[in-house]
């Protein structure tokens, strides 16, 4: 396994929001190397975080076939990440976890930066022929922006995407 990014760090709780032994062993084992542990009392929402950034950067790195960076040096680059994002942070919001300041403030910053080679590890995949998680992901949020009446055409356009691929890639139809 290759780690393709400069995040090392990870993001645990118990899914009762209490504290354990074991949730403070691990955070032992941790602290001994360079990824860095924070014990989360609200794991559900850190989990609801994570999936607005994935279903966020997957979709977009996807359907656009390019890195962040390269979305971003477009003229309406930008602008399309940041309403995606606000789109998933909507969704978020209405499942009952609000995302904190900082979280919103990082990534509004990362999806400007017209020099990131990011992108999702699924946009690799596509690139590389692989499978990917296309109803896992972007199926769910495309589920639940419908669910909450919420517009979802930017949604709908990247789940699509990725289920032709899908698609192609079962028929043996992908370019060598």
């Amino acid at each position: 396994m290759r780690h393709l990014n400069d995040w090392r760090y990870l993001t645990v709780g118990e899914l009762d929001g209490a504290s354990s032994d074991r949730l403070e062993a691990l955070k032992r084992l941790f602290d001994a190397t360079p990824v860095g542990v924070t014990l989360s009392g609200n794991i559900r929402r850190e989990m609801w975080m994570k999936l607005v950034h994935l279903s966020t950067v997957a979709g977009m790195t996807c359907l656009l076939r390019g890195s962040v960076g390269e979305i971003a040096r477009t003229r309406e680059g930008t602008d399309i990440l940041r309403r995606f994002f606000r789109l998933n942070l909507d969704i978020a919001a209405r499942e009952g976890h609000e995302a904190a300041p900082a979280f919103v403030a990082e990534f509004d910053a990362l999806f400007g930066t017209r020099d990131s080679a990011y992108s999702a590890s699924m946009a690799r995949d596509i690139e590389r022929g692989g499978p990917v998680e296309a109803d896992h992901i972007l199926g769910f949020m495309l589920e639940r922006a419908r669910a909450h009446g919420l517009e979802d055409t930017l949604h709908q356009l990247a789940w699509t995407h990725c289920k032709v691929y899908e698609e192609r890639r079962a028929a043996g139809r992908l370019p060598a």
